[in-house]
């Protein structure tokens, strides 16, 4: 995690001294559900169901799904609450004022295309999320 987030500061740093007061949009991701397991739904057409997430758990033992759906909303919090450590955008004590962070956790539900990328409608509900923050942040630019 202090690796992810130093990389996450210099970026901050750098973006903040080169261009004063332009935003920066940041989100940890929503709880993707690993794929190959029972009742799978998904069928991409150009990466196996299980490519990025449920075959990796599987690999090192991992084959309850309950439990890689626990494992990966665990990553996911960890990631969003570190951003928000970050944002002081829209979070009081974020160590940098021109960072947003946009929560995009439990929006997408089961409209997931793959492991990693929602459907359409699953994109619409992200954008959804994303408006109001963005609009918050180009009122202070």
């Amino acid at each position: 995690v202090h690796f992810i987030e130093d990389c996450y500061r210099d970026v901050l740093e750098k973006v903040g001294n080169a261009y004063p007061g332009l935003p920066v949009i940041l989100h940890g991701y929503d709880y993707s559900i690993p794929g190959g397991n029972a009742g799978e739904w998904r069928s991409p057409s150009y990466a196996s169901v299980d490519q990025w997430l449920g075959k990796p758990f599987h690999t090192i033992g991992i084959v309850d799904a309950d439990l890689q759906k626990g494992i990966v909303r665990a990553m996911i919090d960890t990631l969003n609450a570190m951003q928000i450590s970050l944002c002081g955008g829209n979070h009081p004590g974020g160590a940098y004022a021109h960072a947003f962070h946009v929560d995009v956790r439990d929006v997408v539900g089961y409209d997931w295309n793959d492991e990693l990328h929602p459907t359409d409608d699953g994109y619409r509900k992200v954008a959804d999320r994303f408006r109001p923050v963005l609009m918050q942040a180009l009122a202070g630019a």
